[in-house]
């Protein structure tokens, strides 16, 4: 099962700040304001349908040109330190998202990567109605306006993620199985 999502993950105040990590959230508060559970910007979340408030927007649009075979993304996978990583490589793939709730704006993306756990119940880092997924990929787009993924981190309109809870499954995954094998 799938679910996507919109979040507005505090990537933004995580770009250029210190180390963070999930062991220990009683310091974000101060490290990372715009991660608080005051803020409109907190992550992680806990989306509870019964409160959710339907809303209506145009369909989204994803544009996928790539100069090689329709389903190569070239870029690099690496571990950053907190996840693995693929780093879209935007000279040869151009990957857009746009409409929706994203107004007139076109997002780039720039790079995907995973949250997972020890366990195969928890790992997600957002929740749906209190219950945790064994991982979510992240797919972070730029608004095009900047330049790049590092410009425009520091914007309200700067970054579109697009949260997908992945749930285990006994079959083997196509789309996961390059990753699986790569070594980092």
């Amino acid at each position: 099962m799938l679910l996507l999502l919109i979040l507005g993950a505090c990537l933004a105040s995580t770009h250029a700040s210190p180390d963070w990590d999930y062991r220990d959230t009683s310091q974000w508060c101060d490290s990372f304001p715009t991660c608080c559970p005051s803020s409109v910007r907190q992550s992680p979340i806990d989306i509870i349908e019964s409160n959710a408030v339907p809303q209506s927007y145009p369909t989204f649009e994803v544009t996928f040109e790539t100069d090689g075979p329709p389903s190569a993304v070239e870029g690099i996978l690496s571990n950053n330190g907190h996840t693995v990583q693929w780093s879209v490589d935007t000279s040869k793939n151009n990957i857009e998202l746009a409409k929706g709730p994203l107004g007139s704006d076109t997002y780039q993306l720039a790079q995907f990567h995973f949250h997972w756990g020890r366990t195969q119940r928890t790992g997600s880092e957002h929740a749906l109605n209190g219950k945790f997924f064994p991982a979510e990929v992240h797919f972070v787009h730029y608004n095009k306006k900047y330049n790049s993924l590092a410009e425009a981190a520091g914007k309200s309109d700067g970054l579109a993620v697009v949260g997908i809870f992945i749930e285990v499954e006994e079959a083997k995954s196509v789309i996961f199985q390059y990753m699986v094998k790569a070594r980092i």
